[in-house]
């Protein structure tokens, strides 16, 4: 069973992975430093807190947390608070 820094490094790879697909595949545009260290990060984050909020201790642990749908909705997160704060601008 995979520790809490491989859920991490699994989190930060997977959210950077989707950005980028998402910045050059689907948008055509070039992409930023800073968003995609920045969805690292987000990944990273998101990797600590499906264990904490879907402990393994739990039956449903690798259900919803540890989906990719999980690592979309955190992307898409990361989209709106760059458009809430002008970071992208």
């Amino acid at each position: 069973m995979a520790n809490g820094k491989t859920h991490m490094l699994a989190g930060g790879i997977l959210v950077s992975g989707l950005y980028v697909v998402d910045k050059k595949l689907i948008r055509k545009e070039d992409l930023k430093i800073e968003e995609l260290v920045g969805s690292f990060f987000l990944g990273v984050f998101g990797g600590a807190m499906a264990d904490l909020l879907d402990p393994p201790t739990s039956p449903n642990h690798r259900q919803f947390f540890h989906s990719v749908v999980f690592a979309a909705i955190v992307l898409l997160g990361k989209d709106k608070l760059y458009d809430l704060f002008k970071l992208d601008h």
